[in-house]
């Protein structure tokens, strides 16, 4: 049996897990053994951000859970709207699902999760593959009287039955029993307090370690058969799958077109291994959303780490509970992006279940000033080189036009770091090849011309002076114009190894 109050104040005993239509009758043992008995907690059935996370699933989400359970109501419709659009709806407040009592508007926020799970705990649903018309117009038990059965109970309260009624009214009462939890003027099922309940084998006493506890009791007054369940399908539908971040790459600085590499782990704390296919990283706040910046990474052979405009794919093919899963992604500010500090959320979800615990993940990403169409990305470069006092050593380095301009040879160069004179000799003098240097700090492009997307190489020799220090010696060069601008700094440099 379960207790249903209901907005008039009153309650009515009623069938709390209807196990006796979905599972045989009620019996005196609790429906699980093993590690998930061990886990059971009657004090704390679920977290209260859990329970009031209304968004956790789309309606997309909802659908897809349905469908993989196998579940009638996956092809279930009432006035034009399926079951998972039911579902969500309530969850956020729809048709009876808001409303007044005693002084105050109570609209729905329970997570969607929460009214799947009870779905089950009820009448079966999610795993009844044809449900009958008796299931549906009792769905969640709102209302539904033991001595009478459904039908009779419910011809009683004709505006109670139905499957939208049913989901409508109980998002109502658990949204209710939530708030109510810790208003002054109760006294039963406050969030902190202690409560006896009487089961198939003896009494249990329960402290009510949160809101969200209370408030489901307040529903089902039952610790086995009933809570026990609830907590039991909470744990095989959802909380199988959960996350705990475990470190992300540094907020960079970008110019306008120019990539940015990002990473974010998080460790498998649930039950069940992730699969590239099964767990993905999404964008949020809000939820799906499209970034403002570029997604492809369209400069490197390395993927973007994008598998849609929202979705971002595990690196690892699997990660069993207890390891971590890595995601990698590229972003990219477009070329006529505002200078500013941009922020970028994301959060990881498992596809068609839905997403799991939001830890605030985001980057603060600070794009500058832009350049006049002129932006570039390192494609390649030659290895630090090892040389002796008075050898001549080559270097060179590729660099991709990602701009909006062609870059001409006489107007496009390699400059040293703030055009600082380096303290090598700069021509080659050991062989007939140009040295690459213009100037005593600028080397030349080997393209004459090189066009958006297409890429310029730069190769110049250096010499080692006769009292270089044995030891390695940093050069480092960036891209400027004849007109002195500079192009993004992309950290180019080589560690010369000077030798005996």
């Amino acid at each position: 049996m379960s207790l249903r109050y209901l907005r008039g104040g009153s309650f009515l005993f009623s069938i709390a897990l209807i196990a006796g239509m979905a599972f045989g009758a009620l019996t005196n043992q609790p429906l699980v053994r093993g590690a998930l008995a061990a886990s059971f907690n009657p004090n704390n059935l679920i977290d209260d951000a859990t329970f009031q996370a209304r968004d956790a699933m789309s309606s997309a989400d909802i659908q897809a859970f349905l469908a993989r359970k196998g579940s009638g109501l996956a092809n279930y419709s009432e006035n034009g709207r399926s079951a998972a659009q039911i579902i969500y709806d309530a969850a956020h407040g729809a048709g009876e699902a808001s409303g007044t009592f005693a002084g105050r508007n109570i609209v729905s926020r329970i997570n969607p999760q929460v009214l799947l799970v009870t779905l089950q705990k009820e009448q079966g649903l999610i795993t009844e593959a044809n449900p009958s018309n008796a299931k549906l117009e009792c769905a969640m038990g709102y209302g539904v009287n033991d001595s009478t059965g459904c039908v009779k109970a419910l011809n009683a309260h004709p505006s109670w039955r139905g499957f939208t009624k049913q989901v409508e009214f109980a998002a109502w009462q658990l949204q209710w029993n939530y708030e109510r939890s810790v208003l002054s003027q109760f006294n039963d099922f406050k969030a902190g307090g202690q409560q006896t309940f009487n089961d198939y084998n003896g009494a249990h006493s329960v402290t009510f370690n949160n809101q969200a506890t209370a408030a489901l009791y307040r529903y089902t007054p039952h610790v086995y058969n009933g809570n026990y369940n609830f907590f039991t399908f909470m744990q095989q539908y959802f909380n199988s799958l959960a996350a705990a971040w475990a470190g992300q790459s540094n907020y960079p600085t970008l110019d306008p077109g120019q990539p940015g590499r990002f990473w974010v782990r998080f460790k498998n704390v649930g039950t069940e291994t992730w699969t590239r296919d099964s767990v993905r990283l999404g964008t949020s706040n809000p939820k799906d959303r499209v970034p403002g910046f570029i997604r492809e990474d369209t400069l490197e052979g390395n993927t973007s780490g994008w598998i849609s405009s929202n979705r971002v794919a595990m690196q690892e093919s699997s990660v069993p509970p207890g390891e971590a899963a890595t995601f990698v992604f590229y972003l990219t500010p477009p070329s006529d992006a505002k200078s500013g500090l941009y922020r970028e959320y994301f959060q990881p979800l498992g596809e068609g279940v839905g997403w799991m615990q939001d830890y605030g993940v985001y980057w603060d990403v600070r794009v500058r000033e832009g350049n006049n169409g002129l932006t570039a990305h390192w494609a390649s470069q030659n290895a630090y080189p090892t040389a002796r006092r008075g050898e001549s050593f080559n270097l060179q380095v590729t660099f991709k036009n990602t701009g909006t301009v062609t870059w001409k040879q006489n107007e496009v160069f390699l400059a040293t770091r703030n055009e600082v004179v380096p303290p090598y000799i700069r021509e080659d003098r050991q062989s007939g090849n140009t040295s690459g240097w213009v100037s005593a700090t600028r080397v030349q492009m080997n393209e004459s011309s090189v066009a958006p997307g297409q890429t310029a190489t730069f190769s110049f020799w250096m010499t080692v002076t006769a009292d270089k220090e044995f030891r390695a010696h940093r050069e480092s060069f960036r891209m400027i114009t004849a007109s002195g601008t500079w192009f993004p700094d992309l950290g180019v440099y080589w560690d010369v190894n000077v030798i005996q």
